[in-house]
């Protein structure tokens, strides 16, 4: 009996905060592992070569308070604003 479905091989890809490079976010890190996987899977006799724990969009919303009390948007929980993003037109 012949066993032949163990991982040969496991990579673990992450960003450390370095002095001369931005760090990476999750977004670069899962297309740097899409990169890798594509080459691996080049080579002859390679098989099952997958990503694990990727990441899909990040969407960073950061408010400025200031102006969203001017425009009328007072927002004190999220479910202020769940409530008033449910009241705009998002197109």
């Amino acid at each position: 009996m012949v066993i032949d479905d163990v991982p040969v091989m496991a990579l673990t890809i992450s960003a450390k905060p370095s002095i001369n490079l931005q760090s990476l976010n999750y977004e670069d890190l899962t297309l740097i592992a899409r990169i890798l996987e594509t080459e691996l899977k080049t080579n002859p006799g390679t098989r099952n070569v997958y990503t694990l724990g990727e990441y899909g969009s990040v969407l960073t919303i950061n408010l400025d308070k200031p102006n969203m009390l001017h425009a009328g948007a007072f927002l004190h929980s999220v479910d202020d604003l769940k409530i008033s993003l449910s009241h705009c037109k998002l197109d």
